[in-house]
This record gives C-alpha cells, structure tokens and sequence, in this order.
C-alpha cells in the first residue's frame, strides 16, 4: 500500500494526519508544497487544500480519521 501525503508549514490538519500514520504504524511519504514545486502544483490541481492525501493513487482532500480508517483496513 502506498499512502502520500502532501503538507505545508503550519498546517494543523497536516499535523493531525502525521500523528494519526503515527499512532497507527502507518509508513507514508511526505511531500512538502513549499519545499516541492510540484508538490504544490499538485495540490493545487487539486483546489489547494491541505492536507491531501494520496492512498494507492486514490486522493482524499483533508484529514477525516473515520474516512482514513475505513481507507486503510484498520
């Protein structure tokens, strides 16, 4: 399973995704908008908000806990 997760500086919701991958020993690559120009422009392809996430090439705007546990079988 691969799971992206595309973030900036300063983004709670960001950071809520981070801790919930943490909690539950999920590994995903992180991709920085401010630090990746094609990271942002993805993002925003995609209407700009953050955080999105990216599991087997299915992508989810902003982080919904209930959504991502039902998403990643746990």
């Amino acid at each position: 399973m691969v799971v992206k997760i595309y973030t900036g500086a300063g983004c709670y919701h960001c950071k809520e995704a981070k801790e919930f991958f943490a909690k539950n020993s999920i590994e995903y690559l992180e991709f920085d908008v401010y630090a990746d120009k094609s990271a942002y422009d993805f993002v925003l392809s995609q209407g700009g908000q953050l955080p999105i996430i990216e599991i087997n090439q299915k992508v989810f705007k902003g982080f919904d806990a209930k959504l991502l546990k039902n998403k990643l079988g746990l």
